[in-house]
Protein backbone atom coordinates (compact mmCIF):
# COMPACT_ATOMS: atom_id res chain seq x y z
CA UNK A 1 0.00 0.00 0.00
CA UNK A 2 3.13 2.16 0.00
CA UNK A 3 3.10 4.25 -3.49
CA UNK A 4 6.21 3.98 -5.79
CA UNK A 5 8.12 7.33 -5.25
CA UNK A 6 7.31 7.06 -2.15
CA UNK A 7 8.71 3.85 -1.68
CA UNK A 8 11.56 5.41 -3.63
CA UNK A 9 12.35 8.68 -1.37
CA UNK A 10 12.43 6.08 1.68
CA UNK A 11 15.06 4.08 -0.29
CA UNK A 12 16.99 7.14 -0.82
CA UNK A 13 16.89 8.13 2.61
CA UNK A 14 17.98 4.99 3.84
CA UNK A 15 20.89 5.47 1.58
CA UNK A 16 21.85 8.47 2.72
CA UNK A 17 21.93 7.09 6.21
CA UNK A 18 23.95 3.58 5.00
CA UNK A 19 26.95 6.23 3.86
CA UNK A 20 28.50 6.81 7.03
CA UNK A 21 27.94 2.81 7.52
CA UNK A 22 29.25 2.10 4.32
CA UNK A 23 32.44 3.95 5.04
CA UNK A 24 32.78 2.11 7.99
CA UNK A 25 32.91 -0.90 6.35
CA UNK A 26 35.22 -0.32 4.07
CA UNK A 27 37.71 0.88 6.55
CA UNK A 28 36.85 -2.24 9.02
CA UNK A 29 37.08 -4.59 6.08
CA UNK A 30 40.73 -3.95 5.20
CA UNK A 31 41.80 -3.25 9.06
CA UNK A 32 39.71 -5.66 11.74
CA UNK A 33 41.88 -8.10 13.59
CA UNK A 34 38.91 -11.14 13.75
CA UNK A 35 40.03 -14.44 13.31
CA UNK A 36 39.22 -16.54 10.58
CA UNK A 37 39.52 -14.38 7.84
CA UNK A 38 39.43 -10.87 6.27
CA UNK A 39 35.66 -11.46 5.27
CA UNK A 40 34.67 -14.99 6.77
CA UNK A 41 33.75 -13.87 10.04
CA UNK A 42 31.31 -11.14 9.05
CA UNK A 43 29.69 -13.70 6.69
CA UNK A 44 28.78 -16.46 9.69
CA UNK A 45 28.31 -13.25 12.30
CA UNK A 46 25.69 -11.55 9.87
CA UNK A 47 23.20 -14.61 9.51
CA UNK A 48 21.54 -14.89 12.85
CA UNK A 49 20.48 -11.38 13.30
CA UNK A 50 19.32 -11.00 9.69
CA UNK A 51 16.63 -14.21 10.47
CA UNK A 52 15.54 -12.21 13.48
CA UNK A 53 14.73 -9.14 12.02
CA UNK A 54 13.29 -10.17 8.74
CA UNK A 55 10.88 -12.29 10.63
CA UNK A 56 9.69 -9.14 12.55
CA UNK A 57 9.61 -7.04 9.72
CA UNK A 58 6.82 -9.24 8.21
CA UNK A 59 4.92 -10.02 11.59
CA UNK A 60 4.46 -6.25 12.30
CA UNK A 61 0.74 -5.57 12.13
CA UNK A 62 0.78 -3.42 9.10
CA UNK A 63 -2.90 -3.67 8.44
CA UNK A 64 -4.02 -1.37 11.60
CA UNK A 65 -1.08 1.38 10.83
CA UNK A 66 -1.76 4.55 9.35
CA UNK A 67 0.07 5.29 5.82
CA UNK A 68 2.78 7.54 7.64
CA UNK A 69 3.24 4.73 10.31
CA UNK A 70 3.90 2.41 8.00
CA UNK A 71 6.21 4.13 5.86
CA UNK A 72 8.14 5.00 8.78
CA UNK A 73 7.93 1.35 10.47
CA UNK A 74 8.91 0.06 7.25
CA UNK A 75 11.81 2.82 7.02
CA UNK A 76 13.21 1.38 10.09
CA UNK A 77 13.32 -2.46 9.69
CA UNK A 78 14.80 -2.03 6.24
CA UNK A 79 17.63 0.24 8.11
CA UNK A 80 18.42 -2.47 10.80
CA UNK A 81 18.21 -4.92 8.47
CA UNK A 82 20.14 -3.73 5.83
CA UNK A 83 22.50 -2.99 8.48
CA UNK A 84 23.70 -7.16 8.79
CA UNK A 85 22.77 -7.76 5.21
CA UNK A 86 25.71 -5.39 3.70
CA UNK A 87 28.02 -7.04 5.96
CA UNK A 88 26.54 -10.74 4.48
CA UNK A 89 26.68 -9.78 0.66
CA UNK A 90 29.33 -7.46 0.50
CA UNK A 91 31.64 -10.29 2.08
CA UNK A 92 30.22 -12.92 0.20
CA UNK A 93 30.89 -10.80 -2.83
CA UNK A 94 34.37 -10.08 -1.39
CA UNK A 95 35.16 -13.75 -0.95
CA UNK A 96 34.63 -14.97 -3.93
CA UNK A 97 37.29 -12.54 -5.36
CA UNK A 98 40.07 -14.09 -3.01
CA UNK A 99 39.18 -17.82 -3.06
CA UNK A 100 41.92 -18.19 -5.18
CA UNK A 101 44.62 -15.40 -6.76
CA UNK A 102 44.75 -17.80 -10.62
CA UNK A 103 42.38 -16.29 -12.87
CA UNK A 104 41.14 -19.26 -14.60
CA UNK A 105 40.44 -20.99 -11.69
CA UNK A 106 38.99 -18.05 -9.66
CA UNK A 107 36.52 -18.04 -12.80
CA UNK A 108 35.93 -22.03 -12.65
CA UNK A 109 35.00 -21.49 -8.77
CA UNK A 110 32.63 -18.10 -9.54
CA UNK A 111 31.11 -20.00 -12.04
CA UNK A 112 30.27 -23.51 -9.41
CA UNK A 113 29.15 -21.19 -6.90
CA UNK A 114 26.90 -19.63 -8.74
CA UNK A 115 25.12 -22.75 -9.63
CA UNK A 116 25.03 -23.31 -5.84
CA UNK A 117 23.78 -19.89 -4.85
CA UNK A 118 21.15 -19.77 -7.35
CA UNK A 119 19.16 -23.16 -6.28
CA UNK A 120 17.99 -20.88 -3.36
CA UNK A 121 16.22 -18.84 -5.49
CA UNK A 122 15.21 -21.54 -8.01
CA UNK A 123 13.81 -23.67 -5.03
CA UNK A 124 11.66 -20.38 -3.63
CA UNK A 125 11.01 -19.11 -7.53
CA UNK A 126 9.08 -22.68 -7.91
CA UNK A 127 7.67 -22.87 -4.34
CA UNK A 128 6.54 -19.46 -3.03
CA UNK A 129 4.18 -18.85 -6.32
CA UNK A 130 2.55 -22.63 -5.55
CA UNK A 131 2.07 -21.62 -1.70
CA UNK A 132 0.40 -18.40 -2.38
CA UNK A 133 -1.66 -20.02 -4.67
CA UNK A 134 -2.64 -22.29 -2.04
CA UNK A 135 -3.11 -19.86 0.93
CA UNK A 136 -3.76 -16.19 0.59
CA UNK A 137 -1.58 -15.38 -2.67
CA UNK A 138 1.22 -13.20 -3.92
CA UNK A 139 -0.59 -9.79 -2.93
CA UNK A 140 -1.18 -10.45 0.27
CA UNK A 141 1.28 -10.36 3.64
CA UNK A 142 0.50 -13.26 5.31
CA UNK A 143 2.17 -15.31 2.51
CA UNK A 144 5.33 -13.56 3.56
CA UNK A 145 4.55 -14.20 7.75
CA UNK A 146 4.29 -17.50 7.07
CA UNK A 147 7.41 -17.99 3.65
CA UNK A 148 9.94 -15.90 5.46
CA UNK A 149 10.92 -17.39 8.52
CA UNK A 150 11.14 -20.82 7.10
CA UNK A 151 12.90 -19.80 4.21
CA UNK A 152 15.34 -17.70 6.49
CA UNK A 153 15.76 -20.36 9.14
CA UNK A 154 17.06 -22.82 6.41
CA UNK A 155 19.30 -20.37 4.78
CA UNK A 156 20.87 -19.87 8.08
CA UNK A 157 21.26 -23.40 8.58
CA UNK A 158 23.28 -23.66 5.17
CA UNK A 159 25.24 -20.67 5.35
CA UNK A 160 26.67 -21.98 8.37
CA UNK A 161 27.39 -25.48 7.50
CA UNK A 162 28.82 -24.30 4.16
CA UNK A 163 30.67 -20.97 5.20
CA UNK A 164 32.54 -23.57 7.85
CA UNK A 165 34.33 -25.81 4.92
CA UNK A 166 36.12 -23.06 2.98
CA UNK A 167 39.27 -20.71 3.32
CA UNK A 168 40.35 -17.27 1.72
CA UNK A 169 43.80 -17.36 -0.05
CA UNK A 170 45.03 -13.76 -0.71
CA UNK A 171 48.95 -13.10 -1.99
CA UNK A 172 50.30 -11.15 1.45
CA UNK A 173 53.31 -11.27 3.13
CA UNK A 174 53.79 -13.26 6.69
CA UNK A 175 54.61 -10.50 8.74
CA UNK A 176 51.97 -8.25 10.60
CA UNK A 177 50.63 -5.90 7.61
CA UNK A 178 50.06 -2.01 8.36
CA UNK A 179 47.01 -0.42 8.95
CA UNK A 180 45.64 0.85 5.70
CA UNK A 181 44.89 4.68 5.92
CA UNK A 182 41.84 5.44 4.43
CA UNK A 183 42.63 8.46 2.83
CA UNK A 184 45.51 7.23 1.06
CA UNK A 185 43.73 4.21 0.10
CA UNK A 186 40.72 6.36 -1.33
CA UNK A 187 43.09 8.48 -2.93
CA UNK A 188 45.08 5.79 -4.84
CA UNK A 189 41.83 4.18 -5.82
CA UNK A 190 40.51 7.30 -7.46
CA UNK A 191 43.89 6.51 -9.91
CA UNK A 192 43.22 3.22 -11.06
CA UNK A 193 41.19 3.36 -14.19
CA UNK A 194 39.76 -0.13 -14.28
CA UNK A 195 37.65 0.74 -10.98
CA UNK A 196 36.19 3.67 -13.16
CA UNK A 197 35.09 1.94 -16.06
CA UNK A 198 33.44 -0.43 -13.83
CA UNK A 199 31.78 1.84 -11.99
CA UNK A 200 30.82 3.63 -14.65
CA UNK A 201 29.27 0.88 -16.31
CA UNK A 202 26.84 0.96 -13.53
CA UNK A 203 25.87 4.51 -13.08
CA UNK A 204 24.68 4.96 -17.18
CA UNK A 205 23.12 1.09 -17.46
CA UNK A 206 20.70 1.45 -14.62
CA UNK A 207 17.83 1.97 -17.15
CA UNK A 208 18.60 -1.57 -18.27
CA UNK A 209 16.86 -3.12 -15.60
CA UNK A 210 13.79 -1.36 -16.28
CA UNK A 211 12.10 -4.35 -18.10
CA UNK A 212 12.56 -6.83 -14.81
CA UNK A 213 9.00 -6.50 -13.66
CA UNK A 214 7.73 -7.48 -16.88
CA UNK A 215 7.45 -11.10 -16.04
CA UNK A 216 5.63 -11.15 -12.82
CA UNK A 217 3.34 -8.40 -13.74
CA UNK A 218 2.58 -10.63 -17.33
CA UNK A 219 1.78 -13.41 -14.53
CA UNK A 220 0.38 -11.66 -12.22
CA UNK A 221 -1.83 -8.89 -13.38
CA UNK A 222 -2.84 -10.03 -17.43
CA UNK A 223 -5.32 -12.34 -18.56
CA UNK A 224 -7.19 -11.42 -15.03
CA UNK A 225 -4.49 -12.98 -13.31
CA UNK A 226 -5.86 -16.72 -14.08
CA UNK A 227 -1.90 -18.01 -14.33
CA UNK A 228 -0.41 -16.26 -11.44
CA UNK A 229 -0.52 -19.92 -10.37
CA UNK A 230 2.37 -20.87 -12.73
CA UNK A 231 4.70 -18.06 -12.18
CA UNK A 232 6.62 -20.37 -9.73
CA UNK A 233 6.82 -23.33 -12.23
CA UNK A 234 7.54 -20.45 -15.33
CA UNK A 235 10.86 -18.80 -12.57
CA UNK A 236 11.87 -22.24 -12.49
CA UNK A 237 12.25 -22.93 -16.05
CA UNK A 238 13.85 -19.77 -16.79
CA UNK A 239 16.22 -19.95 -13.86
CA UNK A 240 17.41 -23.05 -15.36
CA UNK A 241 19.06 -20.97 -17.94
CA UNK A 242 21.65 -19.29 -16.09
CA UNK A 243 22.79 -23.09 -15.31
CA UNK A 244 24.04 -23.32 -18.74
CA UNK A 245 26.16 -20.48 -19.09
CA UNK A 246 27.53 -20.89 -15.00
CA UNK A 247 28.93 -23.96 -16.68
CA UNK A 248 29.67 -22.79 -19.93
CA UNK A 249 31.62 -19.19 -17.94
CA UNK A 250 34.55 -20.68 -17.44
CA UNK A 251 35.37 -22.29 -21.01
CA UNK A 252 33.91 -18.85 -22.87
CA UNK A 253 35.98 -16.94 -20.88
CA UNK A 254 38.96 -18.98 -21.74
CA UNK A 255 38.71 -18.89 -25.23
CA UNK A 256 37.55 -15.23 -25.76
CA UNK A 257 38.66 -13.36 -23.04
CA UNK A 258 36.54 -11.55 -20.03
CA UNK A 259 36.19 -8.15 -22.08
CA UNK A 260 35.15 -9.40 -25.62
CA UNK A 261 32.14 -11.69 -23.53
CA UNK A 262 30.89 -8.88 -21.83
CA UNK A 263 30.96 -6.70 -24.84
CA UNK A 264 29.43 -9.56 -26.71
CA UNK A 265 26.93 -10.68 -24.42
CA UNK A 266 25.62 -7.29 -23.83
CA UNK A 267 24.95 -6.78 -27.04
CA UNK A 268 22.77 -9.79 -28.02
CA UNK A 269 21.32 -8.93 -25.41
CA UNK A 270 20.42 -5.07 -27.14
CA UNK A 271 18.28 -7.80 -29.83
CA UNK A 272 16.98 -10.03 -27.09
CA UNK A 273 15.39 -6.41 -24.81
CA UNK A 274 14.29 -4.80 -28.09
CA UNK A 275 12.18 -8.53 -29.43
CA UNK A 276 10.13 -7.83 -25.95
CA UNK A 277 8.79 -4.96 -27.50
CA UNK A 278 7.13 -6.90 -30.38
CA UNK A 279 5.75 -9.83 -28.32
CA UNK A 280 4.63 -8.53 -24.26
CA UNK A 281 1.82 -9.58 -24.84
CA UNK A 282 2.00 -13.01 -25.72
CA UNK A 283 3.26 -15.15 -22.82
CA UNK A 284 4.52 -17.83 -24.14
CA UNK A 285 7.35 -15.63 -25.96
CA UNK A 286 7.54 -13.52 -23.12
CA UNK A 287 8.93 -16.77 -21.60
CA UNK A 288 10.85 -17.66 -24.00
CA UNK A 289 13.51 -14.00 -24.48
CA UNK A 290 13.46 -14.11 -20.85
CA UNK A 291 15.01 -17.55 -20.71
CA UNK A 292 17.37 -15.95 -23.53
CA UNK A 293 18.12 -13.25 -21.88
CA UNK A 294 18.60 -14.74 -18.16
CA UNK A 295 21.35 -17.30 -20.29
CA UNK A 296 23.03 -13.88 -21.64
CA UNK A 297 22.97 -12.16 -18.19
CA UNK A 298 24.38 -14.76 -16.02
CA UNK A 299 27.72 -14.30 -18.42
CA UNK A 300 27.55 -10.78 -17.70
CA UNK A 301 26.97 -11.40 -13.93
CA UNK A 302 29.84 -13.93 -13.86
CA UNK A 303 32.51 -11.87 -15.65
CA UNK A 304 31.54 -9.10 -13.42
CA UNK A 305 32.46 -10.34 -10.50
CA UNK A 306 35.63 -11.90 -12.31
CA UNK A 307 36.87 -8.15 -13.60
CA UNK A 308 36.55 -6.64 -9.98
CA UNK A 309 38.74 -9.10 -8.99
CA UNK A 310 41.43 -8.66 -11.30
CA UNK A 311 41.22 -5.30 -10.95
CA UNK A 312 42.16 -5.53 -6.91
CA UNK A 313 44.95 -7.45 -7.89
CA UNK A 314 46.02 -4.85 -10.37
CA UNK A 315 45.81 -2.08 -7.67
CA UNK A 316 47.88 -4.69 -5.26
CA UNK A 317 50.47 -4.83 -7.63
CA UNK A 318 50.40 -1.34 -8.87
CA UNK A 319 50.41 0.60 -5.19
CA UNK A 320 52.06 -2.41 -3.15
CA UNK A 321 48.93 -2.30 -0.47
CA UNK A 322 45.92 -4.43 -0.83
CA UNK A 323 42.73 -3.08 -0.87
CA UNK A 324 38.98 -4.87 -1.17
CA UNK A 325 36.56 -2.67 1.23
CA UNK A 326 38.09 0.61 1.00
CA UNK A 327 37.29 0.39 -2.86
CA UNK A 328 33.93 1.11 -0.96
CA UNK A 329 34.12 5.02 -0.29
CA UNK A 330 34.60 5.63 -3.55
CA UNK A 331 30.98 4.47 -4.72
CA UNK A 332 28.98 6.95 -2.73
CA UNK A 333 29.51 8.72 -6.09
CA UNK A 334 27.40 6.38 -7.52
CA UNK A 335 24.98 6.18 -4.59
CA UNK A 336 24.48 9.98 -5.31
CA UNK A 337 23.77 9.62 -8.90
CA UNK A 338 21.21 6.73 -7.79
CA UNK A 339 19.24 9.01 -5.77
CA UNK A 340 18.20 10.83 -9.11
CA UNK A 341 18.07 7.60 -11.50
CA UNK A 342 16.16 5.83 -9.16
CA UNK A 343 13.27 7.81 -8.74
CA UNK A 344 13.16 7.63 -12.98
CA UNK A 345 11.03 4.25 -13.18
CA UNK A 346 8.93 4.96 -10.04
CA UNK A 347 8.02 8.67 -11.96
CA UNK A 348 6.87 6.76 -14.67
CA UNK A 349 4.82 4.46 -12.80
CA UNK A 350 3.14 7.19 -11.35
CA UNK A 351 2.90 9.49 -14.53
CA UNK A 352 1.22 6.55 -16.31
CA UNK A 353 -1.26 5.67 -13.81
CA UNK A 354 0.34 3.04 -11.42
CA UNK A 355 0.04 4.64 -7.81
CA UNK A 356 -0.45 3.16 -4.48
CA UNK A 357 -3.25 0.62 -6.25
CA UNK A 358 -1.56 -2.28 -8.16
CA UNK A 359 -4.91 -3.27 -9.39
CA UNK A 360 -4.69 -0.94 -12.00
CA UNK A 361 -2.46 -3.18 -13.58
CA UNK A 362 -4.94 -5.56 -14.37
CA UNK A 363 -5.99 -3.04 -17.28
CA UNK A 364 -4.34 -4.01 -19.95
CA UNK A 365 -4.15 -0.69 -21.70
CA UNK A 366 -2.35 0.40 -18.51
CA UNK A 367 0.02 -2.50 -17.94
CA UNK A 368 0.80 -2.31 -22.13
CA UNK A 369 1.47 1.40 -22.26
CA UNK A 370 3.81 0.91 -19.27
CA UNK A 371 5.77 -2.17 -20.99
CA UNK A 372 6.25 -0.38 -23.84
CA UNK A 373 7.83 2.90 -22.01
CA UNK A 374 9.99 0.20 -19.73
CA UNK A 375 10.98 -2.32 -22.72
CA UNK A 376 12.07 1.40 -24.95
CA UNK A 377 14.79 2.88 -21.56
CA UNK A 378 15.69 -0.90 -21.44
CA UNK A 379 17.00 -1.09 -25.33
CA UNK A 380 18.76 2.51 -24.35
CA UNK A 381 20.15 1.18 -21.03
CA UNK A 382 22.23 -1.96 -22.67
CA UNK A 383 23.33 0.18 -25.86
CA UNK A 384 24.73 2.82 -23.30
CA UNK A 385 25.77 0.15 -21.18
CA UNK A 386 28.17 -1.49 -23.98
CA UNK A 387 30.17 2.04 -23.93
CA UNK A 388 32.67 1.77 -20.84
CA UNK A 389 34.04 -1.52 -20.99
CA UNK A 390 35.15 -0.64 -24.85
CA UNK A 391 37.74 1.21 -22.71
CA UNK A 392 39.00 -2.32 -20.56
CA UNK A 393 42.10 -3.71 -21.67
CA UNK A 394 43.25 -5.74 -18.37
CA UNK A 395 43.57 -9.04 -20.63
CA UNK A 396 44.38 -12.21 -18.95
CA UNK A 397 47.91 -12.30 -19.52
CA UNK A 398 48.12 -9.10 -17.80
CA UNK A 399 46.73 -9.88 -14.56
CA UNK A 400 48.42 -13.11 -14.80
CA UNK A 401 52.00 -11.06 -14.50
CA UNK A 402 50.82 -8.89 -12.17
CA UNK A 403 49.53 -12.33 -9.86
CA UNK A 404 53.55 -13.68 -10.65
CA UNK A 405 54.98 -10.40 -9.57
CA UNK A 406 53.00 -10.38 -6.78
CA UNK A 407 54.27 -13.79 -4.99
CA UNK A 408 57.74 -12.81 -6.00
CA UNK A 409 57.65 -9.66 -3.25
Amino acid sequence: GLKPVDLQIMLIIANIIGIPLGIFRSWYYDNHNLKGGKFLPFIKMSVVPMVLISAIFVWLPYENFSYLTKAVVVEIMYLVLNIFLCFYNESYTYFQQIITPNAQERTTVMSISQVIYSLAPTITNLVVPLVAGLTWGLNNIWTYRVIYPIFTIIGMVVSLIFFNKVKERLVLPKKKLEPVRMFDAIREVAKNKYYWIIQSAGWVGFLEGGYGVILSWSFVYAFGGKYEASLGLANTIIGNAALWSMLLAPFVIKKIGKRNLLIAANSINVFILSAFYLVYENLVMICVLWYLNNFVNTFWNIVQHNISADMRDYHQWKTGVRVDGLFGPLGIIGTIIGFGTGLVFPAVYEKMGLLEDYNVLYDDNIRNNIFEVLIFLSVIGAIINLIPFCFYDLTENKHKAYVDVLKIR
